[in-house]
């Protein structure tokens, strides 16, 4: 098959998981990161319960901590603001007697109190530190359909558009065999979000739906942190092939997930068998992509440069005064 990129070898591959590797490193190792992970580690997590009771009281929270927590992170609660109430755990241990045997034993018992937390725009004070957010892909990628089609054959899974929660692109149901993708995705991000759900269809479906025998896959099943890093991997080499980039979103997305994390040997022999396995299954398309990227930038290139001769044009214009009739010049008698 012809194409315009390199022959397809596992060094090929290997050279861009390794790319990617240097790249969240040199991110994850960066000052700004390691303050959001300060932040990230500190911040308190909240029952589904509490969640619930945040959302009825402020639907349009974002970031929910206590008093003191917010004081830690240099900032303190605006003047006259409500608190959102949610319910705290009481844990308190206590000897019991035993009447017959006359043993001691300790018991604990766990009861609730009401406490008060601040939204994030309820405070003010020194900003919290940020790490640069995956950038969205935009544009249209028309290989969309014909991908599709492919992947839908090679894992029996359907691929269909959905409204998702925000903040989500893309969504795996193993049960239902069903990959959804948000509706309101540019096909071009469309598309590399459905090369990272089918690769954790290649990847992890087999952990999802049945017990894992080994302490490699015990793992894999339980940290998903270790499951979005080898899926994102997969995507950013795959659309790399398909001439897409893609690397403002996946390495910070990789990152978000890498934390104190590291990519394991298990991990990296499994991101390049299954990126090689979907770009033979998609190979032949990446040329046709790279065919309309050109199209597209040359049409731009000569837009621009249209507008810069027409913009060239105005200028002079305006600096040349027009011309004077000349039925308006004086004659001058000698």
């Amino acid at each position: 098959m012809s194409s315009s990129y390199p022959s397809l070898e596992k060094s090929n591959v290997e050279d861009l998981l390794q790319e990617l590797i240097l790249n969240v490193d040199a991110l994850t190792s960066s000052k700004q990161y390691r303050d959001y992970l300060k932040v990230a580690t500190h911040f308190p997590t909240y029952s589904v319960h509490n969640l619930l009771l945040i959302f009825k009281q402020f639907p349009q929270a974002t970031f929910v901590a206590g008093y003191a927590t917010w004081k830690s992170f240099g900032r303190h609660v605006k003047k006259g603001e409500k608190g959102i109430k949610i319910l705290a755990p009481i844990t308190q241990t206590q000897t019991v007697i035993d009447e017959v045997t006359q043993l001691a034993t300790k018991e604990t018992t766990v009861g609730f109190r009401r406490v008060c937390v601040f939204d994030i725009s309820q405070t003010e004070g020194r900003p919290l530190p940020k790490i640069m957010e995956p950038k969205t892909l935009h544009g249209e990628c028309d290989i969309f359909d014909e991908a599709k089609n492919r992947l839908e054959t090679a894992l029996g899974y359907r691929i269909q558009p959905a409204k998702l929660e925000a903040g989500a692109t893309g969504k795996c149901s193993y049960e239902s065999k069903t990959i959804y993708i948000h509706d309101t995705c540019d096909s071009r991000q469309a598309f590399k979000t459905m090369i990272h759900e089918c690769a954790h269809v290649f990847l992890h479906e087999k952990l999802r739906l049945h017990t894992p025998t080994n302490d490699f896959e015990k793992l894999l099943a339980s940290k998903q942190s270790i499951r979005e890093m080898e899926a994102e991997s997969v995507s950013y080499i795959v659309c790399s092939r398909m001439g897409i980039d893609c690397s403002e979103y996946s390495f910070p997305y990789i990152a978000l997930w890498k934390k104190k994390e590291s990519f394991l040997v298990q991990s990296l022999k499994r991101i390049t068998n299954i990126s090689l396995t979907m770009i033979q299954l998609l190979d032949d398309l990446a040329n046709t992509e790279a065919s309309i990227q050109d199209r597209v930038e040359t049409s731009q290139n000569q837009q621009h440069t249209q507008n810069v001769i027409q913009t060239q044009e105005s200028l002079l214009d305006s600096l040349i005064p027009p011309l004077i009739p000349s039925s308006t010049i004086p004659t001058i008698r000698s």
